[in-house]
């Protein structure tokens, strides 16, 4: 799983500071509690089977929408929110799949979707905790096959 955490820790790097010019490190220390309403979600096929699982506190979500629209969050409707944060768990697998697998291997992932409860999410994750500017947030990630 180390090659899993280094390959996720770069694509979370790299995916927030390009799509919401945020940065994100390894969380310091695992928080006790971690709000979140949601869990955006979005399966693996090719070349390596698997799923990642994306909680975000609101503050979070409120950044990152923001960043990205360049306005208020108030003024957008749920569906353009809900777009915009699935859209960066897409572009967060895929960069995952490219730091994981190597640049120029095809791959085929689901396209994301959100779960509102933990219980949807099946055992075998490995939960990794980030600070986005201040915030926890938290990647769960589940390899199925090397």
């Amino acid at each position: 799983m180390k090659k899993a955490w280094k390959s996720l820790a770069e694509a979370a790097a790299r995916t927030f500071s390009e799509m919401a010019f945020i940065d994100v490190t390894e969380a310091l220390k695992v928080p006790e509690t971690l709000e979140y309403s949601q869990i955006i979600h979005i399966s693996l096929f090719e070349p390596v089977k698997g799923e990642i699982a994306l909680f975000l506190p609101a503050d979070c979500k409120r950044m990152i929408v923001e960043n990205i629209y360049g306005s208020d969050w108030t003024g957008l409707d749920a569906a353009e929110i809900d777009d915009c944060l699935l859209e960066l768990l897409n572009v967060l697998a895929g960069n995952f799949l490219i730091e994981y697998c190597g640049t120029g291997v095809k791959h085929d992932i689901s396209l994301p979707d959100l779960l509102f409860d933990d219980n949807e999410l099946k055992n075998g994750y490995q939960n990794f905790y980030f600070d986005a500017d201040g915030i926890n947030l938290k990647i769960s990630i589940k390899i199925s096959s090397p």
